[in-house]
């Protein structure tokens, strides 16, 4: 099934095509879930419930119009549970994240993986946070940051560079995260 006539196949008022649709949505989407609520504190049986919902919640958005078609139908499933699972991972006070580098294109998601960025830097310290977000977001180069910091040379903003990614990998795992949850 093309992930366009998946869309159609939910939306249509025959019940054997909307039932081929979730199938389709099921296999394709539902082990990649499945995996990202287990590593991020969740269950197997977690993650079907999870994924009830989810489709839920794809079928509503899918019939109010919001479903842009800006990425495949099995991203934005994706999206939305990961989104959820967030949801309730915050309601548990458990701080996680997974930044992976997926194929969304979805601004909300952009707009909570930022928060949560912005909430394992503020656990730094000032020097190192200035440090990385000039060099990762601001994409300074090393020259630059070493004069910005009064350092030396290059090698030693490399030098700090990395003793900063040292600090921020221990806050991740303070959390109980694994540095790959991360791509900065």
């Amino acid at each position: 099934m093309r992930p366009n006539s998946c869309i159609d196949y939910i939306l249509s008022s025959d019940k054997r095509k909307r039932a081929e649709a979730l199938e389709y949505l099921y296999e394709n989407c539902f082990p990649k879930v499945a995996a990202y609520i287990q590593s991020n504190s969740g269950t197997e049986e977690e993650a079907k419930d999870f994924f009830q919902d989810t489709i839920a919640v794809v079928y509503k958005n899918l019939l109010e119009g919001k479903f842009r078609g800006e990425s495949a139908i099995t991203s934005y499933t994706y999206a939305v549970a990961r989104n959820l699972w967030l949801q309730q991972i915050r309601k548990r006070k458990i701080v996680t994240t997974s930044l992976e580098n997926d194929q969304l294109t979805d601004g909300h998601n952009d707009e909570i993986n930022a928060n949560l960025i912005r909430e394992v830097l503020a656990r730094m310290d000032v020097d190192c946070r200035s440090f990385l977000t000039g060099f990762y977001y601001n994409g300074s180069s090393m020259e630059e940051l070493a004069r910005r910091f009064g350092l030396s040379s290059t090698q030693v903003a490399r030098t700090k560079k990395l003793r900063c990614m040292k600090k921020l990998g221990e806050i991740i795992q303070g959390y109980g995260l694994k540095k790959d949850h991360f791509i900065i």
